[in-house]
């Protein structure tokens, strides 16, 4: 079931609730279907252009099939994928989730789109390949694991939401809904806001918090964490590894300086802290994304 205070809807949201849809890009490759390819994972989306071969899937009474020169969208359930042996495909899988880590999408069965319908669809996907070949010509499928600097990931963030925006085209022609989530609580997005406009270099305003929305502590904290899969405490953390993150790509602060600036009083502290956050301590991190 969903969180109690949040709806899904096909309206529009608001600027900062769209902020909690995570949205990345898992994986981009062209050749013949690779083991996982069969799987489901309840996380990912995926979508496949079959340029040769063929793909059925089959599951709970539904059954489609998809031919050479069509696009498929695998459903959002446990189904059986069974590729022909001469199959070759462009494959992407992504991530459009929520923070309860439903989607923005959730196929009940597949569907298929002729590649002719839609050839924005395409050419969006095959840009994107072709930069990640350029930036990472040595990935394995898995990016997740690649290790590269903040400008290149944000510079092939905005190639992966190119092909995005033509993908929700894709989405909606197929009459797919989009299912939004949105906080009926407006106390628990001023949390999120009131959290966003805090000093790093201070404590946790845990109180301040929970006086601003009119709640008790435990009160709040069990809201925010029905609204975002995170405690305050936790949410507060993600913060500050995201700014030490930004300061040790993108630029040339001493890592006590950076410590100081995300709430520690000692680099030794905060390299300890930063190690359990991201499994490697600060300046071996600031050497492997250094560009």
């Amino acid at each position: 079931m969903y969180p109690s205070n949040s709806h899904f809807n096909i309206a529009g949201l608001r600027y900062a609730e769209w902020s909690n849809l995570d949205s990345r890009l898992l994986w981009i490759y062209e050749g013949p279907p690779l083991g996982d390819q069969g799987t489901f994972n309840p996380w990912r989306l995926s979508a496949w252009l079959l340029s040769a071969g063929s793909l059925r899937v089959k599951g709970e009474g539904r059954e489609a099939v998809a031919e050479a020169g069509s696009w498929i969208f695998p459903p959002f359930a446990k189904d059986t994928r069974e590729f022909s042996k001469d199959a070759n495909i462009l494959s992407i899988g992504f991530w459009l989730r929520w923070p309860d880590g439903r989607g923005l999408f959730e196929l009940p069965d597949a569907r298929v789109l002729p590649a002719e319908e839609l050839p924005q669809l395409e050419r969006q996907a095959r840009r994107l390949l072709r930069k990640v070949e350029q930036v990472l010509p040595r990935a394995s499928v898995d990016l997740k694991t690649q290790v590269l600097g903040a400008t290149t990931y944000f510079n092939l963030q905005r190639y992966f939401e190119d092909w995005v925006s033509v993908y929700l085209d894709a989405m909606r022609h197929l009459g797919v809904p989009e299912k939004l989530f949105s906080l009926t609580d407006e106390r628990m997005l001023q949390a999120q806001v009131f959290l966003d406009s805090q000093p790093l270099s201070k404590p946790l305003p845990m109180e301040r918090v929970a006086a601003a929305i009119n709640l008790s502590l435990s009160h709040a904290d069990r809201l925010f964490r029905e609204a975002y899969g995170l405690s305050l405490k936790a949410y507060w953390e993600e913060r500050r590894t995201m700014a030490a993150v930004r300061d040790l790509t993108d630029s040339k602060l001493a890592v006590k300086e950076i410590a100081f600036r995300v709430g520690f009083k000692t680099a030794s502290s905060f390299s300890h802290w930063f190690l359990k956050r991201r499994g490697v301590y600060p300046r071996e991190f600031r050497a492997l994304n250094s560009e």
